[in-house]
């Protein structure tokens, strides 16, 4: 058979060829996914601990659960300054009040922790 361009061999060859570099491809790509996800995760989970203790700053300087001042929200920022990783960015806001330690706004990657209590919901938001 002279003058084949394709035999059988060749064929079977670049099937084999083909299949493991999508298999490849494919376990690239999970392990990207899996990686954002992960990075995702790890900043909700700050979002919600950094939500926590502002609402526990909040509290525990009130007299009441009514009695909540959201300018002494502020007194939870040096706190946070110490805990949050240098590649984040936060921002907290409770009624009118806010603090943070660089914009979210405009960032891609944002993780929101909402927390409803008297008198508002305390919105905080990680973002890298």
């Amino acid at each position: 058979m002279k003058g084949q361009i394709f035999t059988l061999d060749m064929l079977l060859a670049l099937a084999a060829v083909t299949a493991v570099l999508g298999y490849t491809t494919m376990q690239f790509e999970n392990v990207y996914s899996q990686s954002h996800n992960l990075e995702y995760q790890k900043m909700q989970t700050l979002a919600d601990d950094i939500a926590q203790l502002a609402v526990k700053n909040l509290l525990a300087k009130a007299n009441s659960p009514n009695d909540l001042d959201s300018t002494k929200l502020a007194a939870a920022q040096t706190t946070l300054d110490a805990i949050m990783p240098s590649v984040y960015s936060y921002e907290i806001a409770f009624v009118s009040n806010s603090i943070h330690s660089g914009a979210c706004a405009g960032k891609s990657n944002i993780a929101i922790s909402n927390r409803v209590i008297t008198g508002g919901t305390l919105t905080a938001k990680v973002c890298s």
